[in-house]
C-alpha cells in the first residue's frame, strides 16, 4: 500500500504495480468496449435513419496520453460510415490520419484537418464522382502534395464533375510536381465557390480550368505574386468569368509582388477579376498617403456593395470620400483613424452642424462598418461614427474592436447627450442599440 512506502524506490515500485494492474485491466474489457462502441454506432443509424453529416471534433493531448490507445479509431471507421457528409476538427492541433477508409466511397462532403493531405485526397478521389464540397486545411505541414487529389496511383487523372466547393490550406513551399499537367485535363469543371491559402495548387492554372462560366466566389491568401501570373496567362480577363460576385485577395504583407511600380498599378489589375463583382477585399497600400488615389480608383467600379480593406486606416474625410464615390457601398470593413481635422472657421462643436449643411443626404446604402481596430482615443471614435450616421441616414450598425465594446457603448451615449448630437438623439440611438446587440 502506498502508506507503508517509506522510501522513493519502493514508491516508484508502487506505481509500476499500479500500472500494470490498470494495462491488465484494459486488455480485459477491451473486446467488451469495441463490441459496445459498434453497437452504439449501429443504434444511430436505427434512431436517425436520415442522417446525413458527422461531425468529429475532440482534443488532442487527450489522445496522446496512451499512443497504444486505438478506442479513437474505433469509433471513428464506423461512424464514417453513418453519412456521406465528413467534418473533423481539432482544435488542439492535428492528427495523423490512420484510420482505413479503403471501402469508403461516395461521400459528398469532406471537411479535414490533419496532418498528411495523401490519405484524405486518395478518400476524395473515390468519391470524385459524388463530391460536392471538399476542405482540406494542413496548414505548414509538408507531409503529401495536393497533386495527389487529381492524378491516381495508376498516374491517371481525375475529375470531379459535381465538386461546386474546394477549401485548400496548404503550403507546399517544397512541393515537386511530377510533370506539367496536360492543358486538357479539367478535374473541377463546376466550381462555385475557390478558397486558396498557400501557394497556387498544381503549380499551374489547372484548378481554374473549365469553369470560369460557373465561379462565383474566389479567396486568394498569401497568394504573393500568383494572381499576376493568372492575369499574365489570361486566366482572368474583364469578361472571362461573368458569375464571379466575390473576389477576396489577402497577403499577410506588402501587395503581392515586386514587379509593380506600385500599389495603385496593383491594385488596378487586382479589380480588372471579375470588374462586375459586388463584394471585394484587398491588401493594404504601403502607406496613407495611398488612399485617396485608391478610392479614386475604386470609384470606377461603382457596382461594389461590401468592401474590406482590413489594414487601411480611414479618416472621416476619406471614409466620405470612398461612400460617396460607391453608391451601392452597404458594408465597410477597415480600420479607423479617428483624429477628426477640422474644416476652416469650424469649431469642433460646430461640427455636426458643418456635416449636415454640406453632406446631407449621401450613402443611401451604406448600413454597416466593421471596424478592426482604430487610431485614437474611443471617444474620438464615437464622435467619428456619430458624425458619419448624422449624413448617412441608414447607417445604424457598427462592431468595433471587441476589447473596445464597453467602452465604446459609455463614450457612444455620452457623446449622443453631448452639445450638436442630442438634438438628434432618437436618430442616433439606433447605432447604440445595433451595436449593443453585437
Amino acid at each position: 500500500m502506498l502508506e507503508q512506502a517509506n522510501t522513493k524506490s519502493e514508491y516508484y515500485d508502487w506505481l509500476e504495480g499500479k500500472r500494470r494492474e490498470i494495462e491488465e485491466e484494459d486488455l480485459k474489457i477491451a473486446p467488451t468496449v469495441k463490441a459496445n462502441i459498434k453497437e452504439f454506432v449501429g443504434r444511430i443509424k436505427q434512431m436517425v435513419p436520415t442522417l446525413r453529416e458527422i461531425e468529429i471534433e475532440y482534443g488532442l493531448d487527450e489522445l496522446e496520453q496512451d499512443p497504444g490507445n486505438d478506442f479513437f479509431d474505433t469509433l471513428l471507421e464506423p461512424l464514417l460510415r453513418l453519412a456521406p457528409r465528413i467534418i473533423h476538427r481539432n482544435p488542439d492541433g492535428k492528427l495523423d490520419w490512420e484510420v482505413p477508409l479503403d471501402d469508403i466511397s461516395n461521400l459528398v462532403h469532406i471537411d479535414m484537418e490533419v496532418d498528411d493531405i495523401g490519405p484524405i485526397a486518395k478518400l476524395a478521389r473515390r468519391s470524385a464522382a459524388t463530391l460536392e464540397y471538399l476542405c482540406i486545411i494542413t496548414g505548414y505541414s509538408h507531409r503529401g502534395s495536393t497533386f495527389d487529389l487529381i492524378r491516381d496511383t495508376d498516374g491517371d487523372y481525375v475529375c470531379y464533375p459535381r465538386l461546386r466547393v474546394l477549401k485548400l490550406e496548404h503550403y507546399p513551399y517544397f512541393e515537386r510536381y511530377k510533370s506539367p499537367i496536360l492543358s486538357s485535363v479539367v478535374p473541377f469543371p463546376t466550381l462555385r465557390i475557390l478558397s486558396l491559402t498557400g501557394r497556387c495548387p498544381f503549380g499551374d492554372d489547372t484548378v481554374f480550368r473549365g469553369n470560369a462560366a460557373t465561379l462565383e466566389s474566389l479567396v486568394l491568401k498569401d497568394k504573393h505574386d500568383d494572381i499576376a501570373k493568372l492575369v499574365e496567362r489570361g486566366v482572368f480577363t474583364p469578361t472571362s468569368h461573368p458569375r464571379l460576385q466575390c473576389v477576396s485577395i489577402l497577403y499577410e504583407k506588402g501587395y503581392g509582388s515586386r514587379q509593380f511600380a506600385s500599389y495603385m498599378e496593383y491594385l488596378s489589375l487586382l479589380l480588372s477579376i471579375a470588374p462586375n463583382a459586388a463584394v471585394r477585399s484587398f491588401p493594404c497600400g504601403e502607406s496613407q498617403h495611398d488612399i485617396p488615389s485608391m478610392i479614386s480608383i475604386l470609384g470606377g467600379y461603382p457596382n461594389i456593395q461590401v468592401l474590406s480593406l482590413p489594414e487601411v486606416y480611414l479618416s472621416l474625410w476619406n471614409a466620405i470620400l470612398l461612400i460617396k464615390s460607391l453608391p451601392l457601398l452597404s458594408d465597410l470593413h477597415s480600420r479607423t483613424s479617428c483624429h477628426i481635422q477640422l474644416p476652416a472657421n469650424v469649431r469642433e462643436k460646430e461640427l455636426p452642424v458643418y456635416m449636415l449643411s454640406n453632406y446631407k443626404p449621401m450613402g443611401q446604402r451604406f448600413q454597416c462598418w466593421y471596424i478592426s481596430k482604430t487610431s485614437a482615443y474611443v471617444s474620438e471614435t464615437a464622435r467619428f461614427l456619430l458624425l458619419l450616421a448624422l449624413i448617412c441616414p441608414n447607417f445604424d450598425y457598427c462592431v468595433p474592436p471587441k476589447d473596445e465594446l464597453r467602452e465604446y457603448m459609455y463614450e457612444l451615449r455620452r457623446a449622443i447627450d453631448s452639445d450638436g448630437f442630442k438634438d438628434h438623439a432618437p436618430r442616433l440611438r439606433r447605432l447604440l442599440f445595433s451595436s449593443w446587440g453585437y
